[in-house]
């Protein structure tokens, strides 16, 4: 891993990794061309299902500046708790 703090995020060597079956849950939308743009419809039992499977997803940045104490996923996830 190029980076030490990563370590914490690995899944253990014995265990592989959960798959997400992305067609069995969600059927894939079909694009097509509206003039010059893409458009692709989806139900509104397929949006459900997308903000469902996103509702416990949190993605942002954290800036340090130089010199500053690096934290821990635990230690950033006791802050946002709070």
């Amino acid at each position: 891993m190029p980076f030490d703090w990563q370590a914490e995020f690995a899944a253990p060597a014995s265990q592989t990794p959960a798959v997400i079956p992305t067609s069995a849950s969600i059927p894939s939308p079909q694009p097509t061309i509206i003039g010059d743009q893409l458009g692709i419809c989806i139900s509104q039992k397929m949006y459900e299902k997308g903000i469902e499977y996103c509702k416990c997803n949190l993605r942002g940045r954290m800036i340090l500046n130089k010199g500053d104490k690096s934290c821990s996923s635990t230690e950033i996830q006791q802050k946002l708790q709070k």
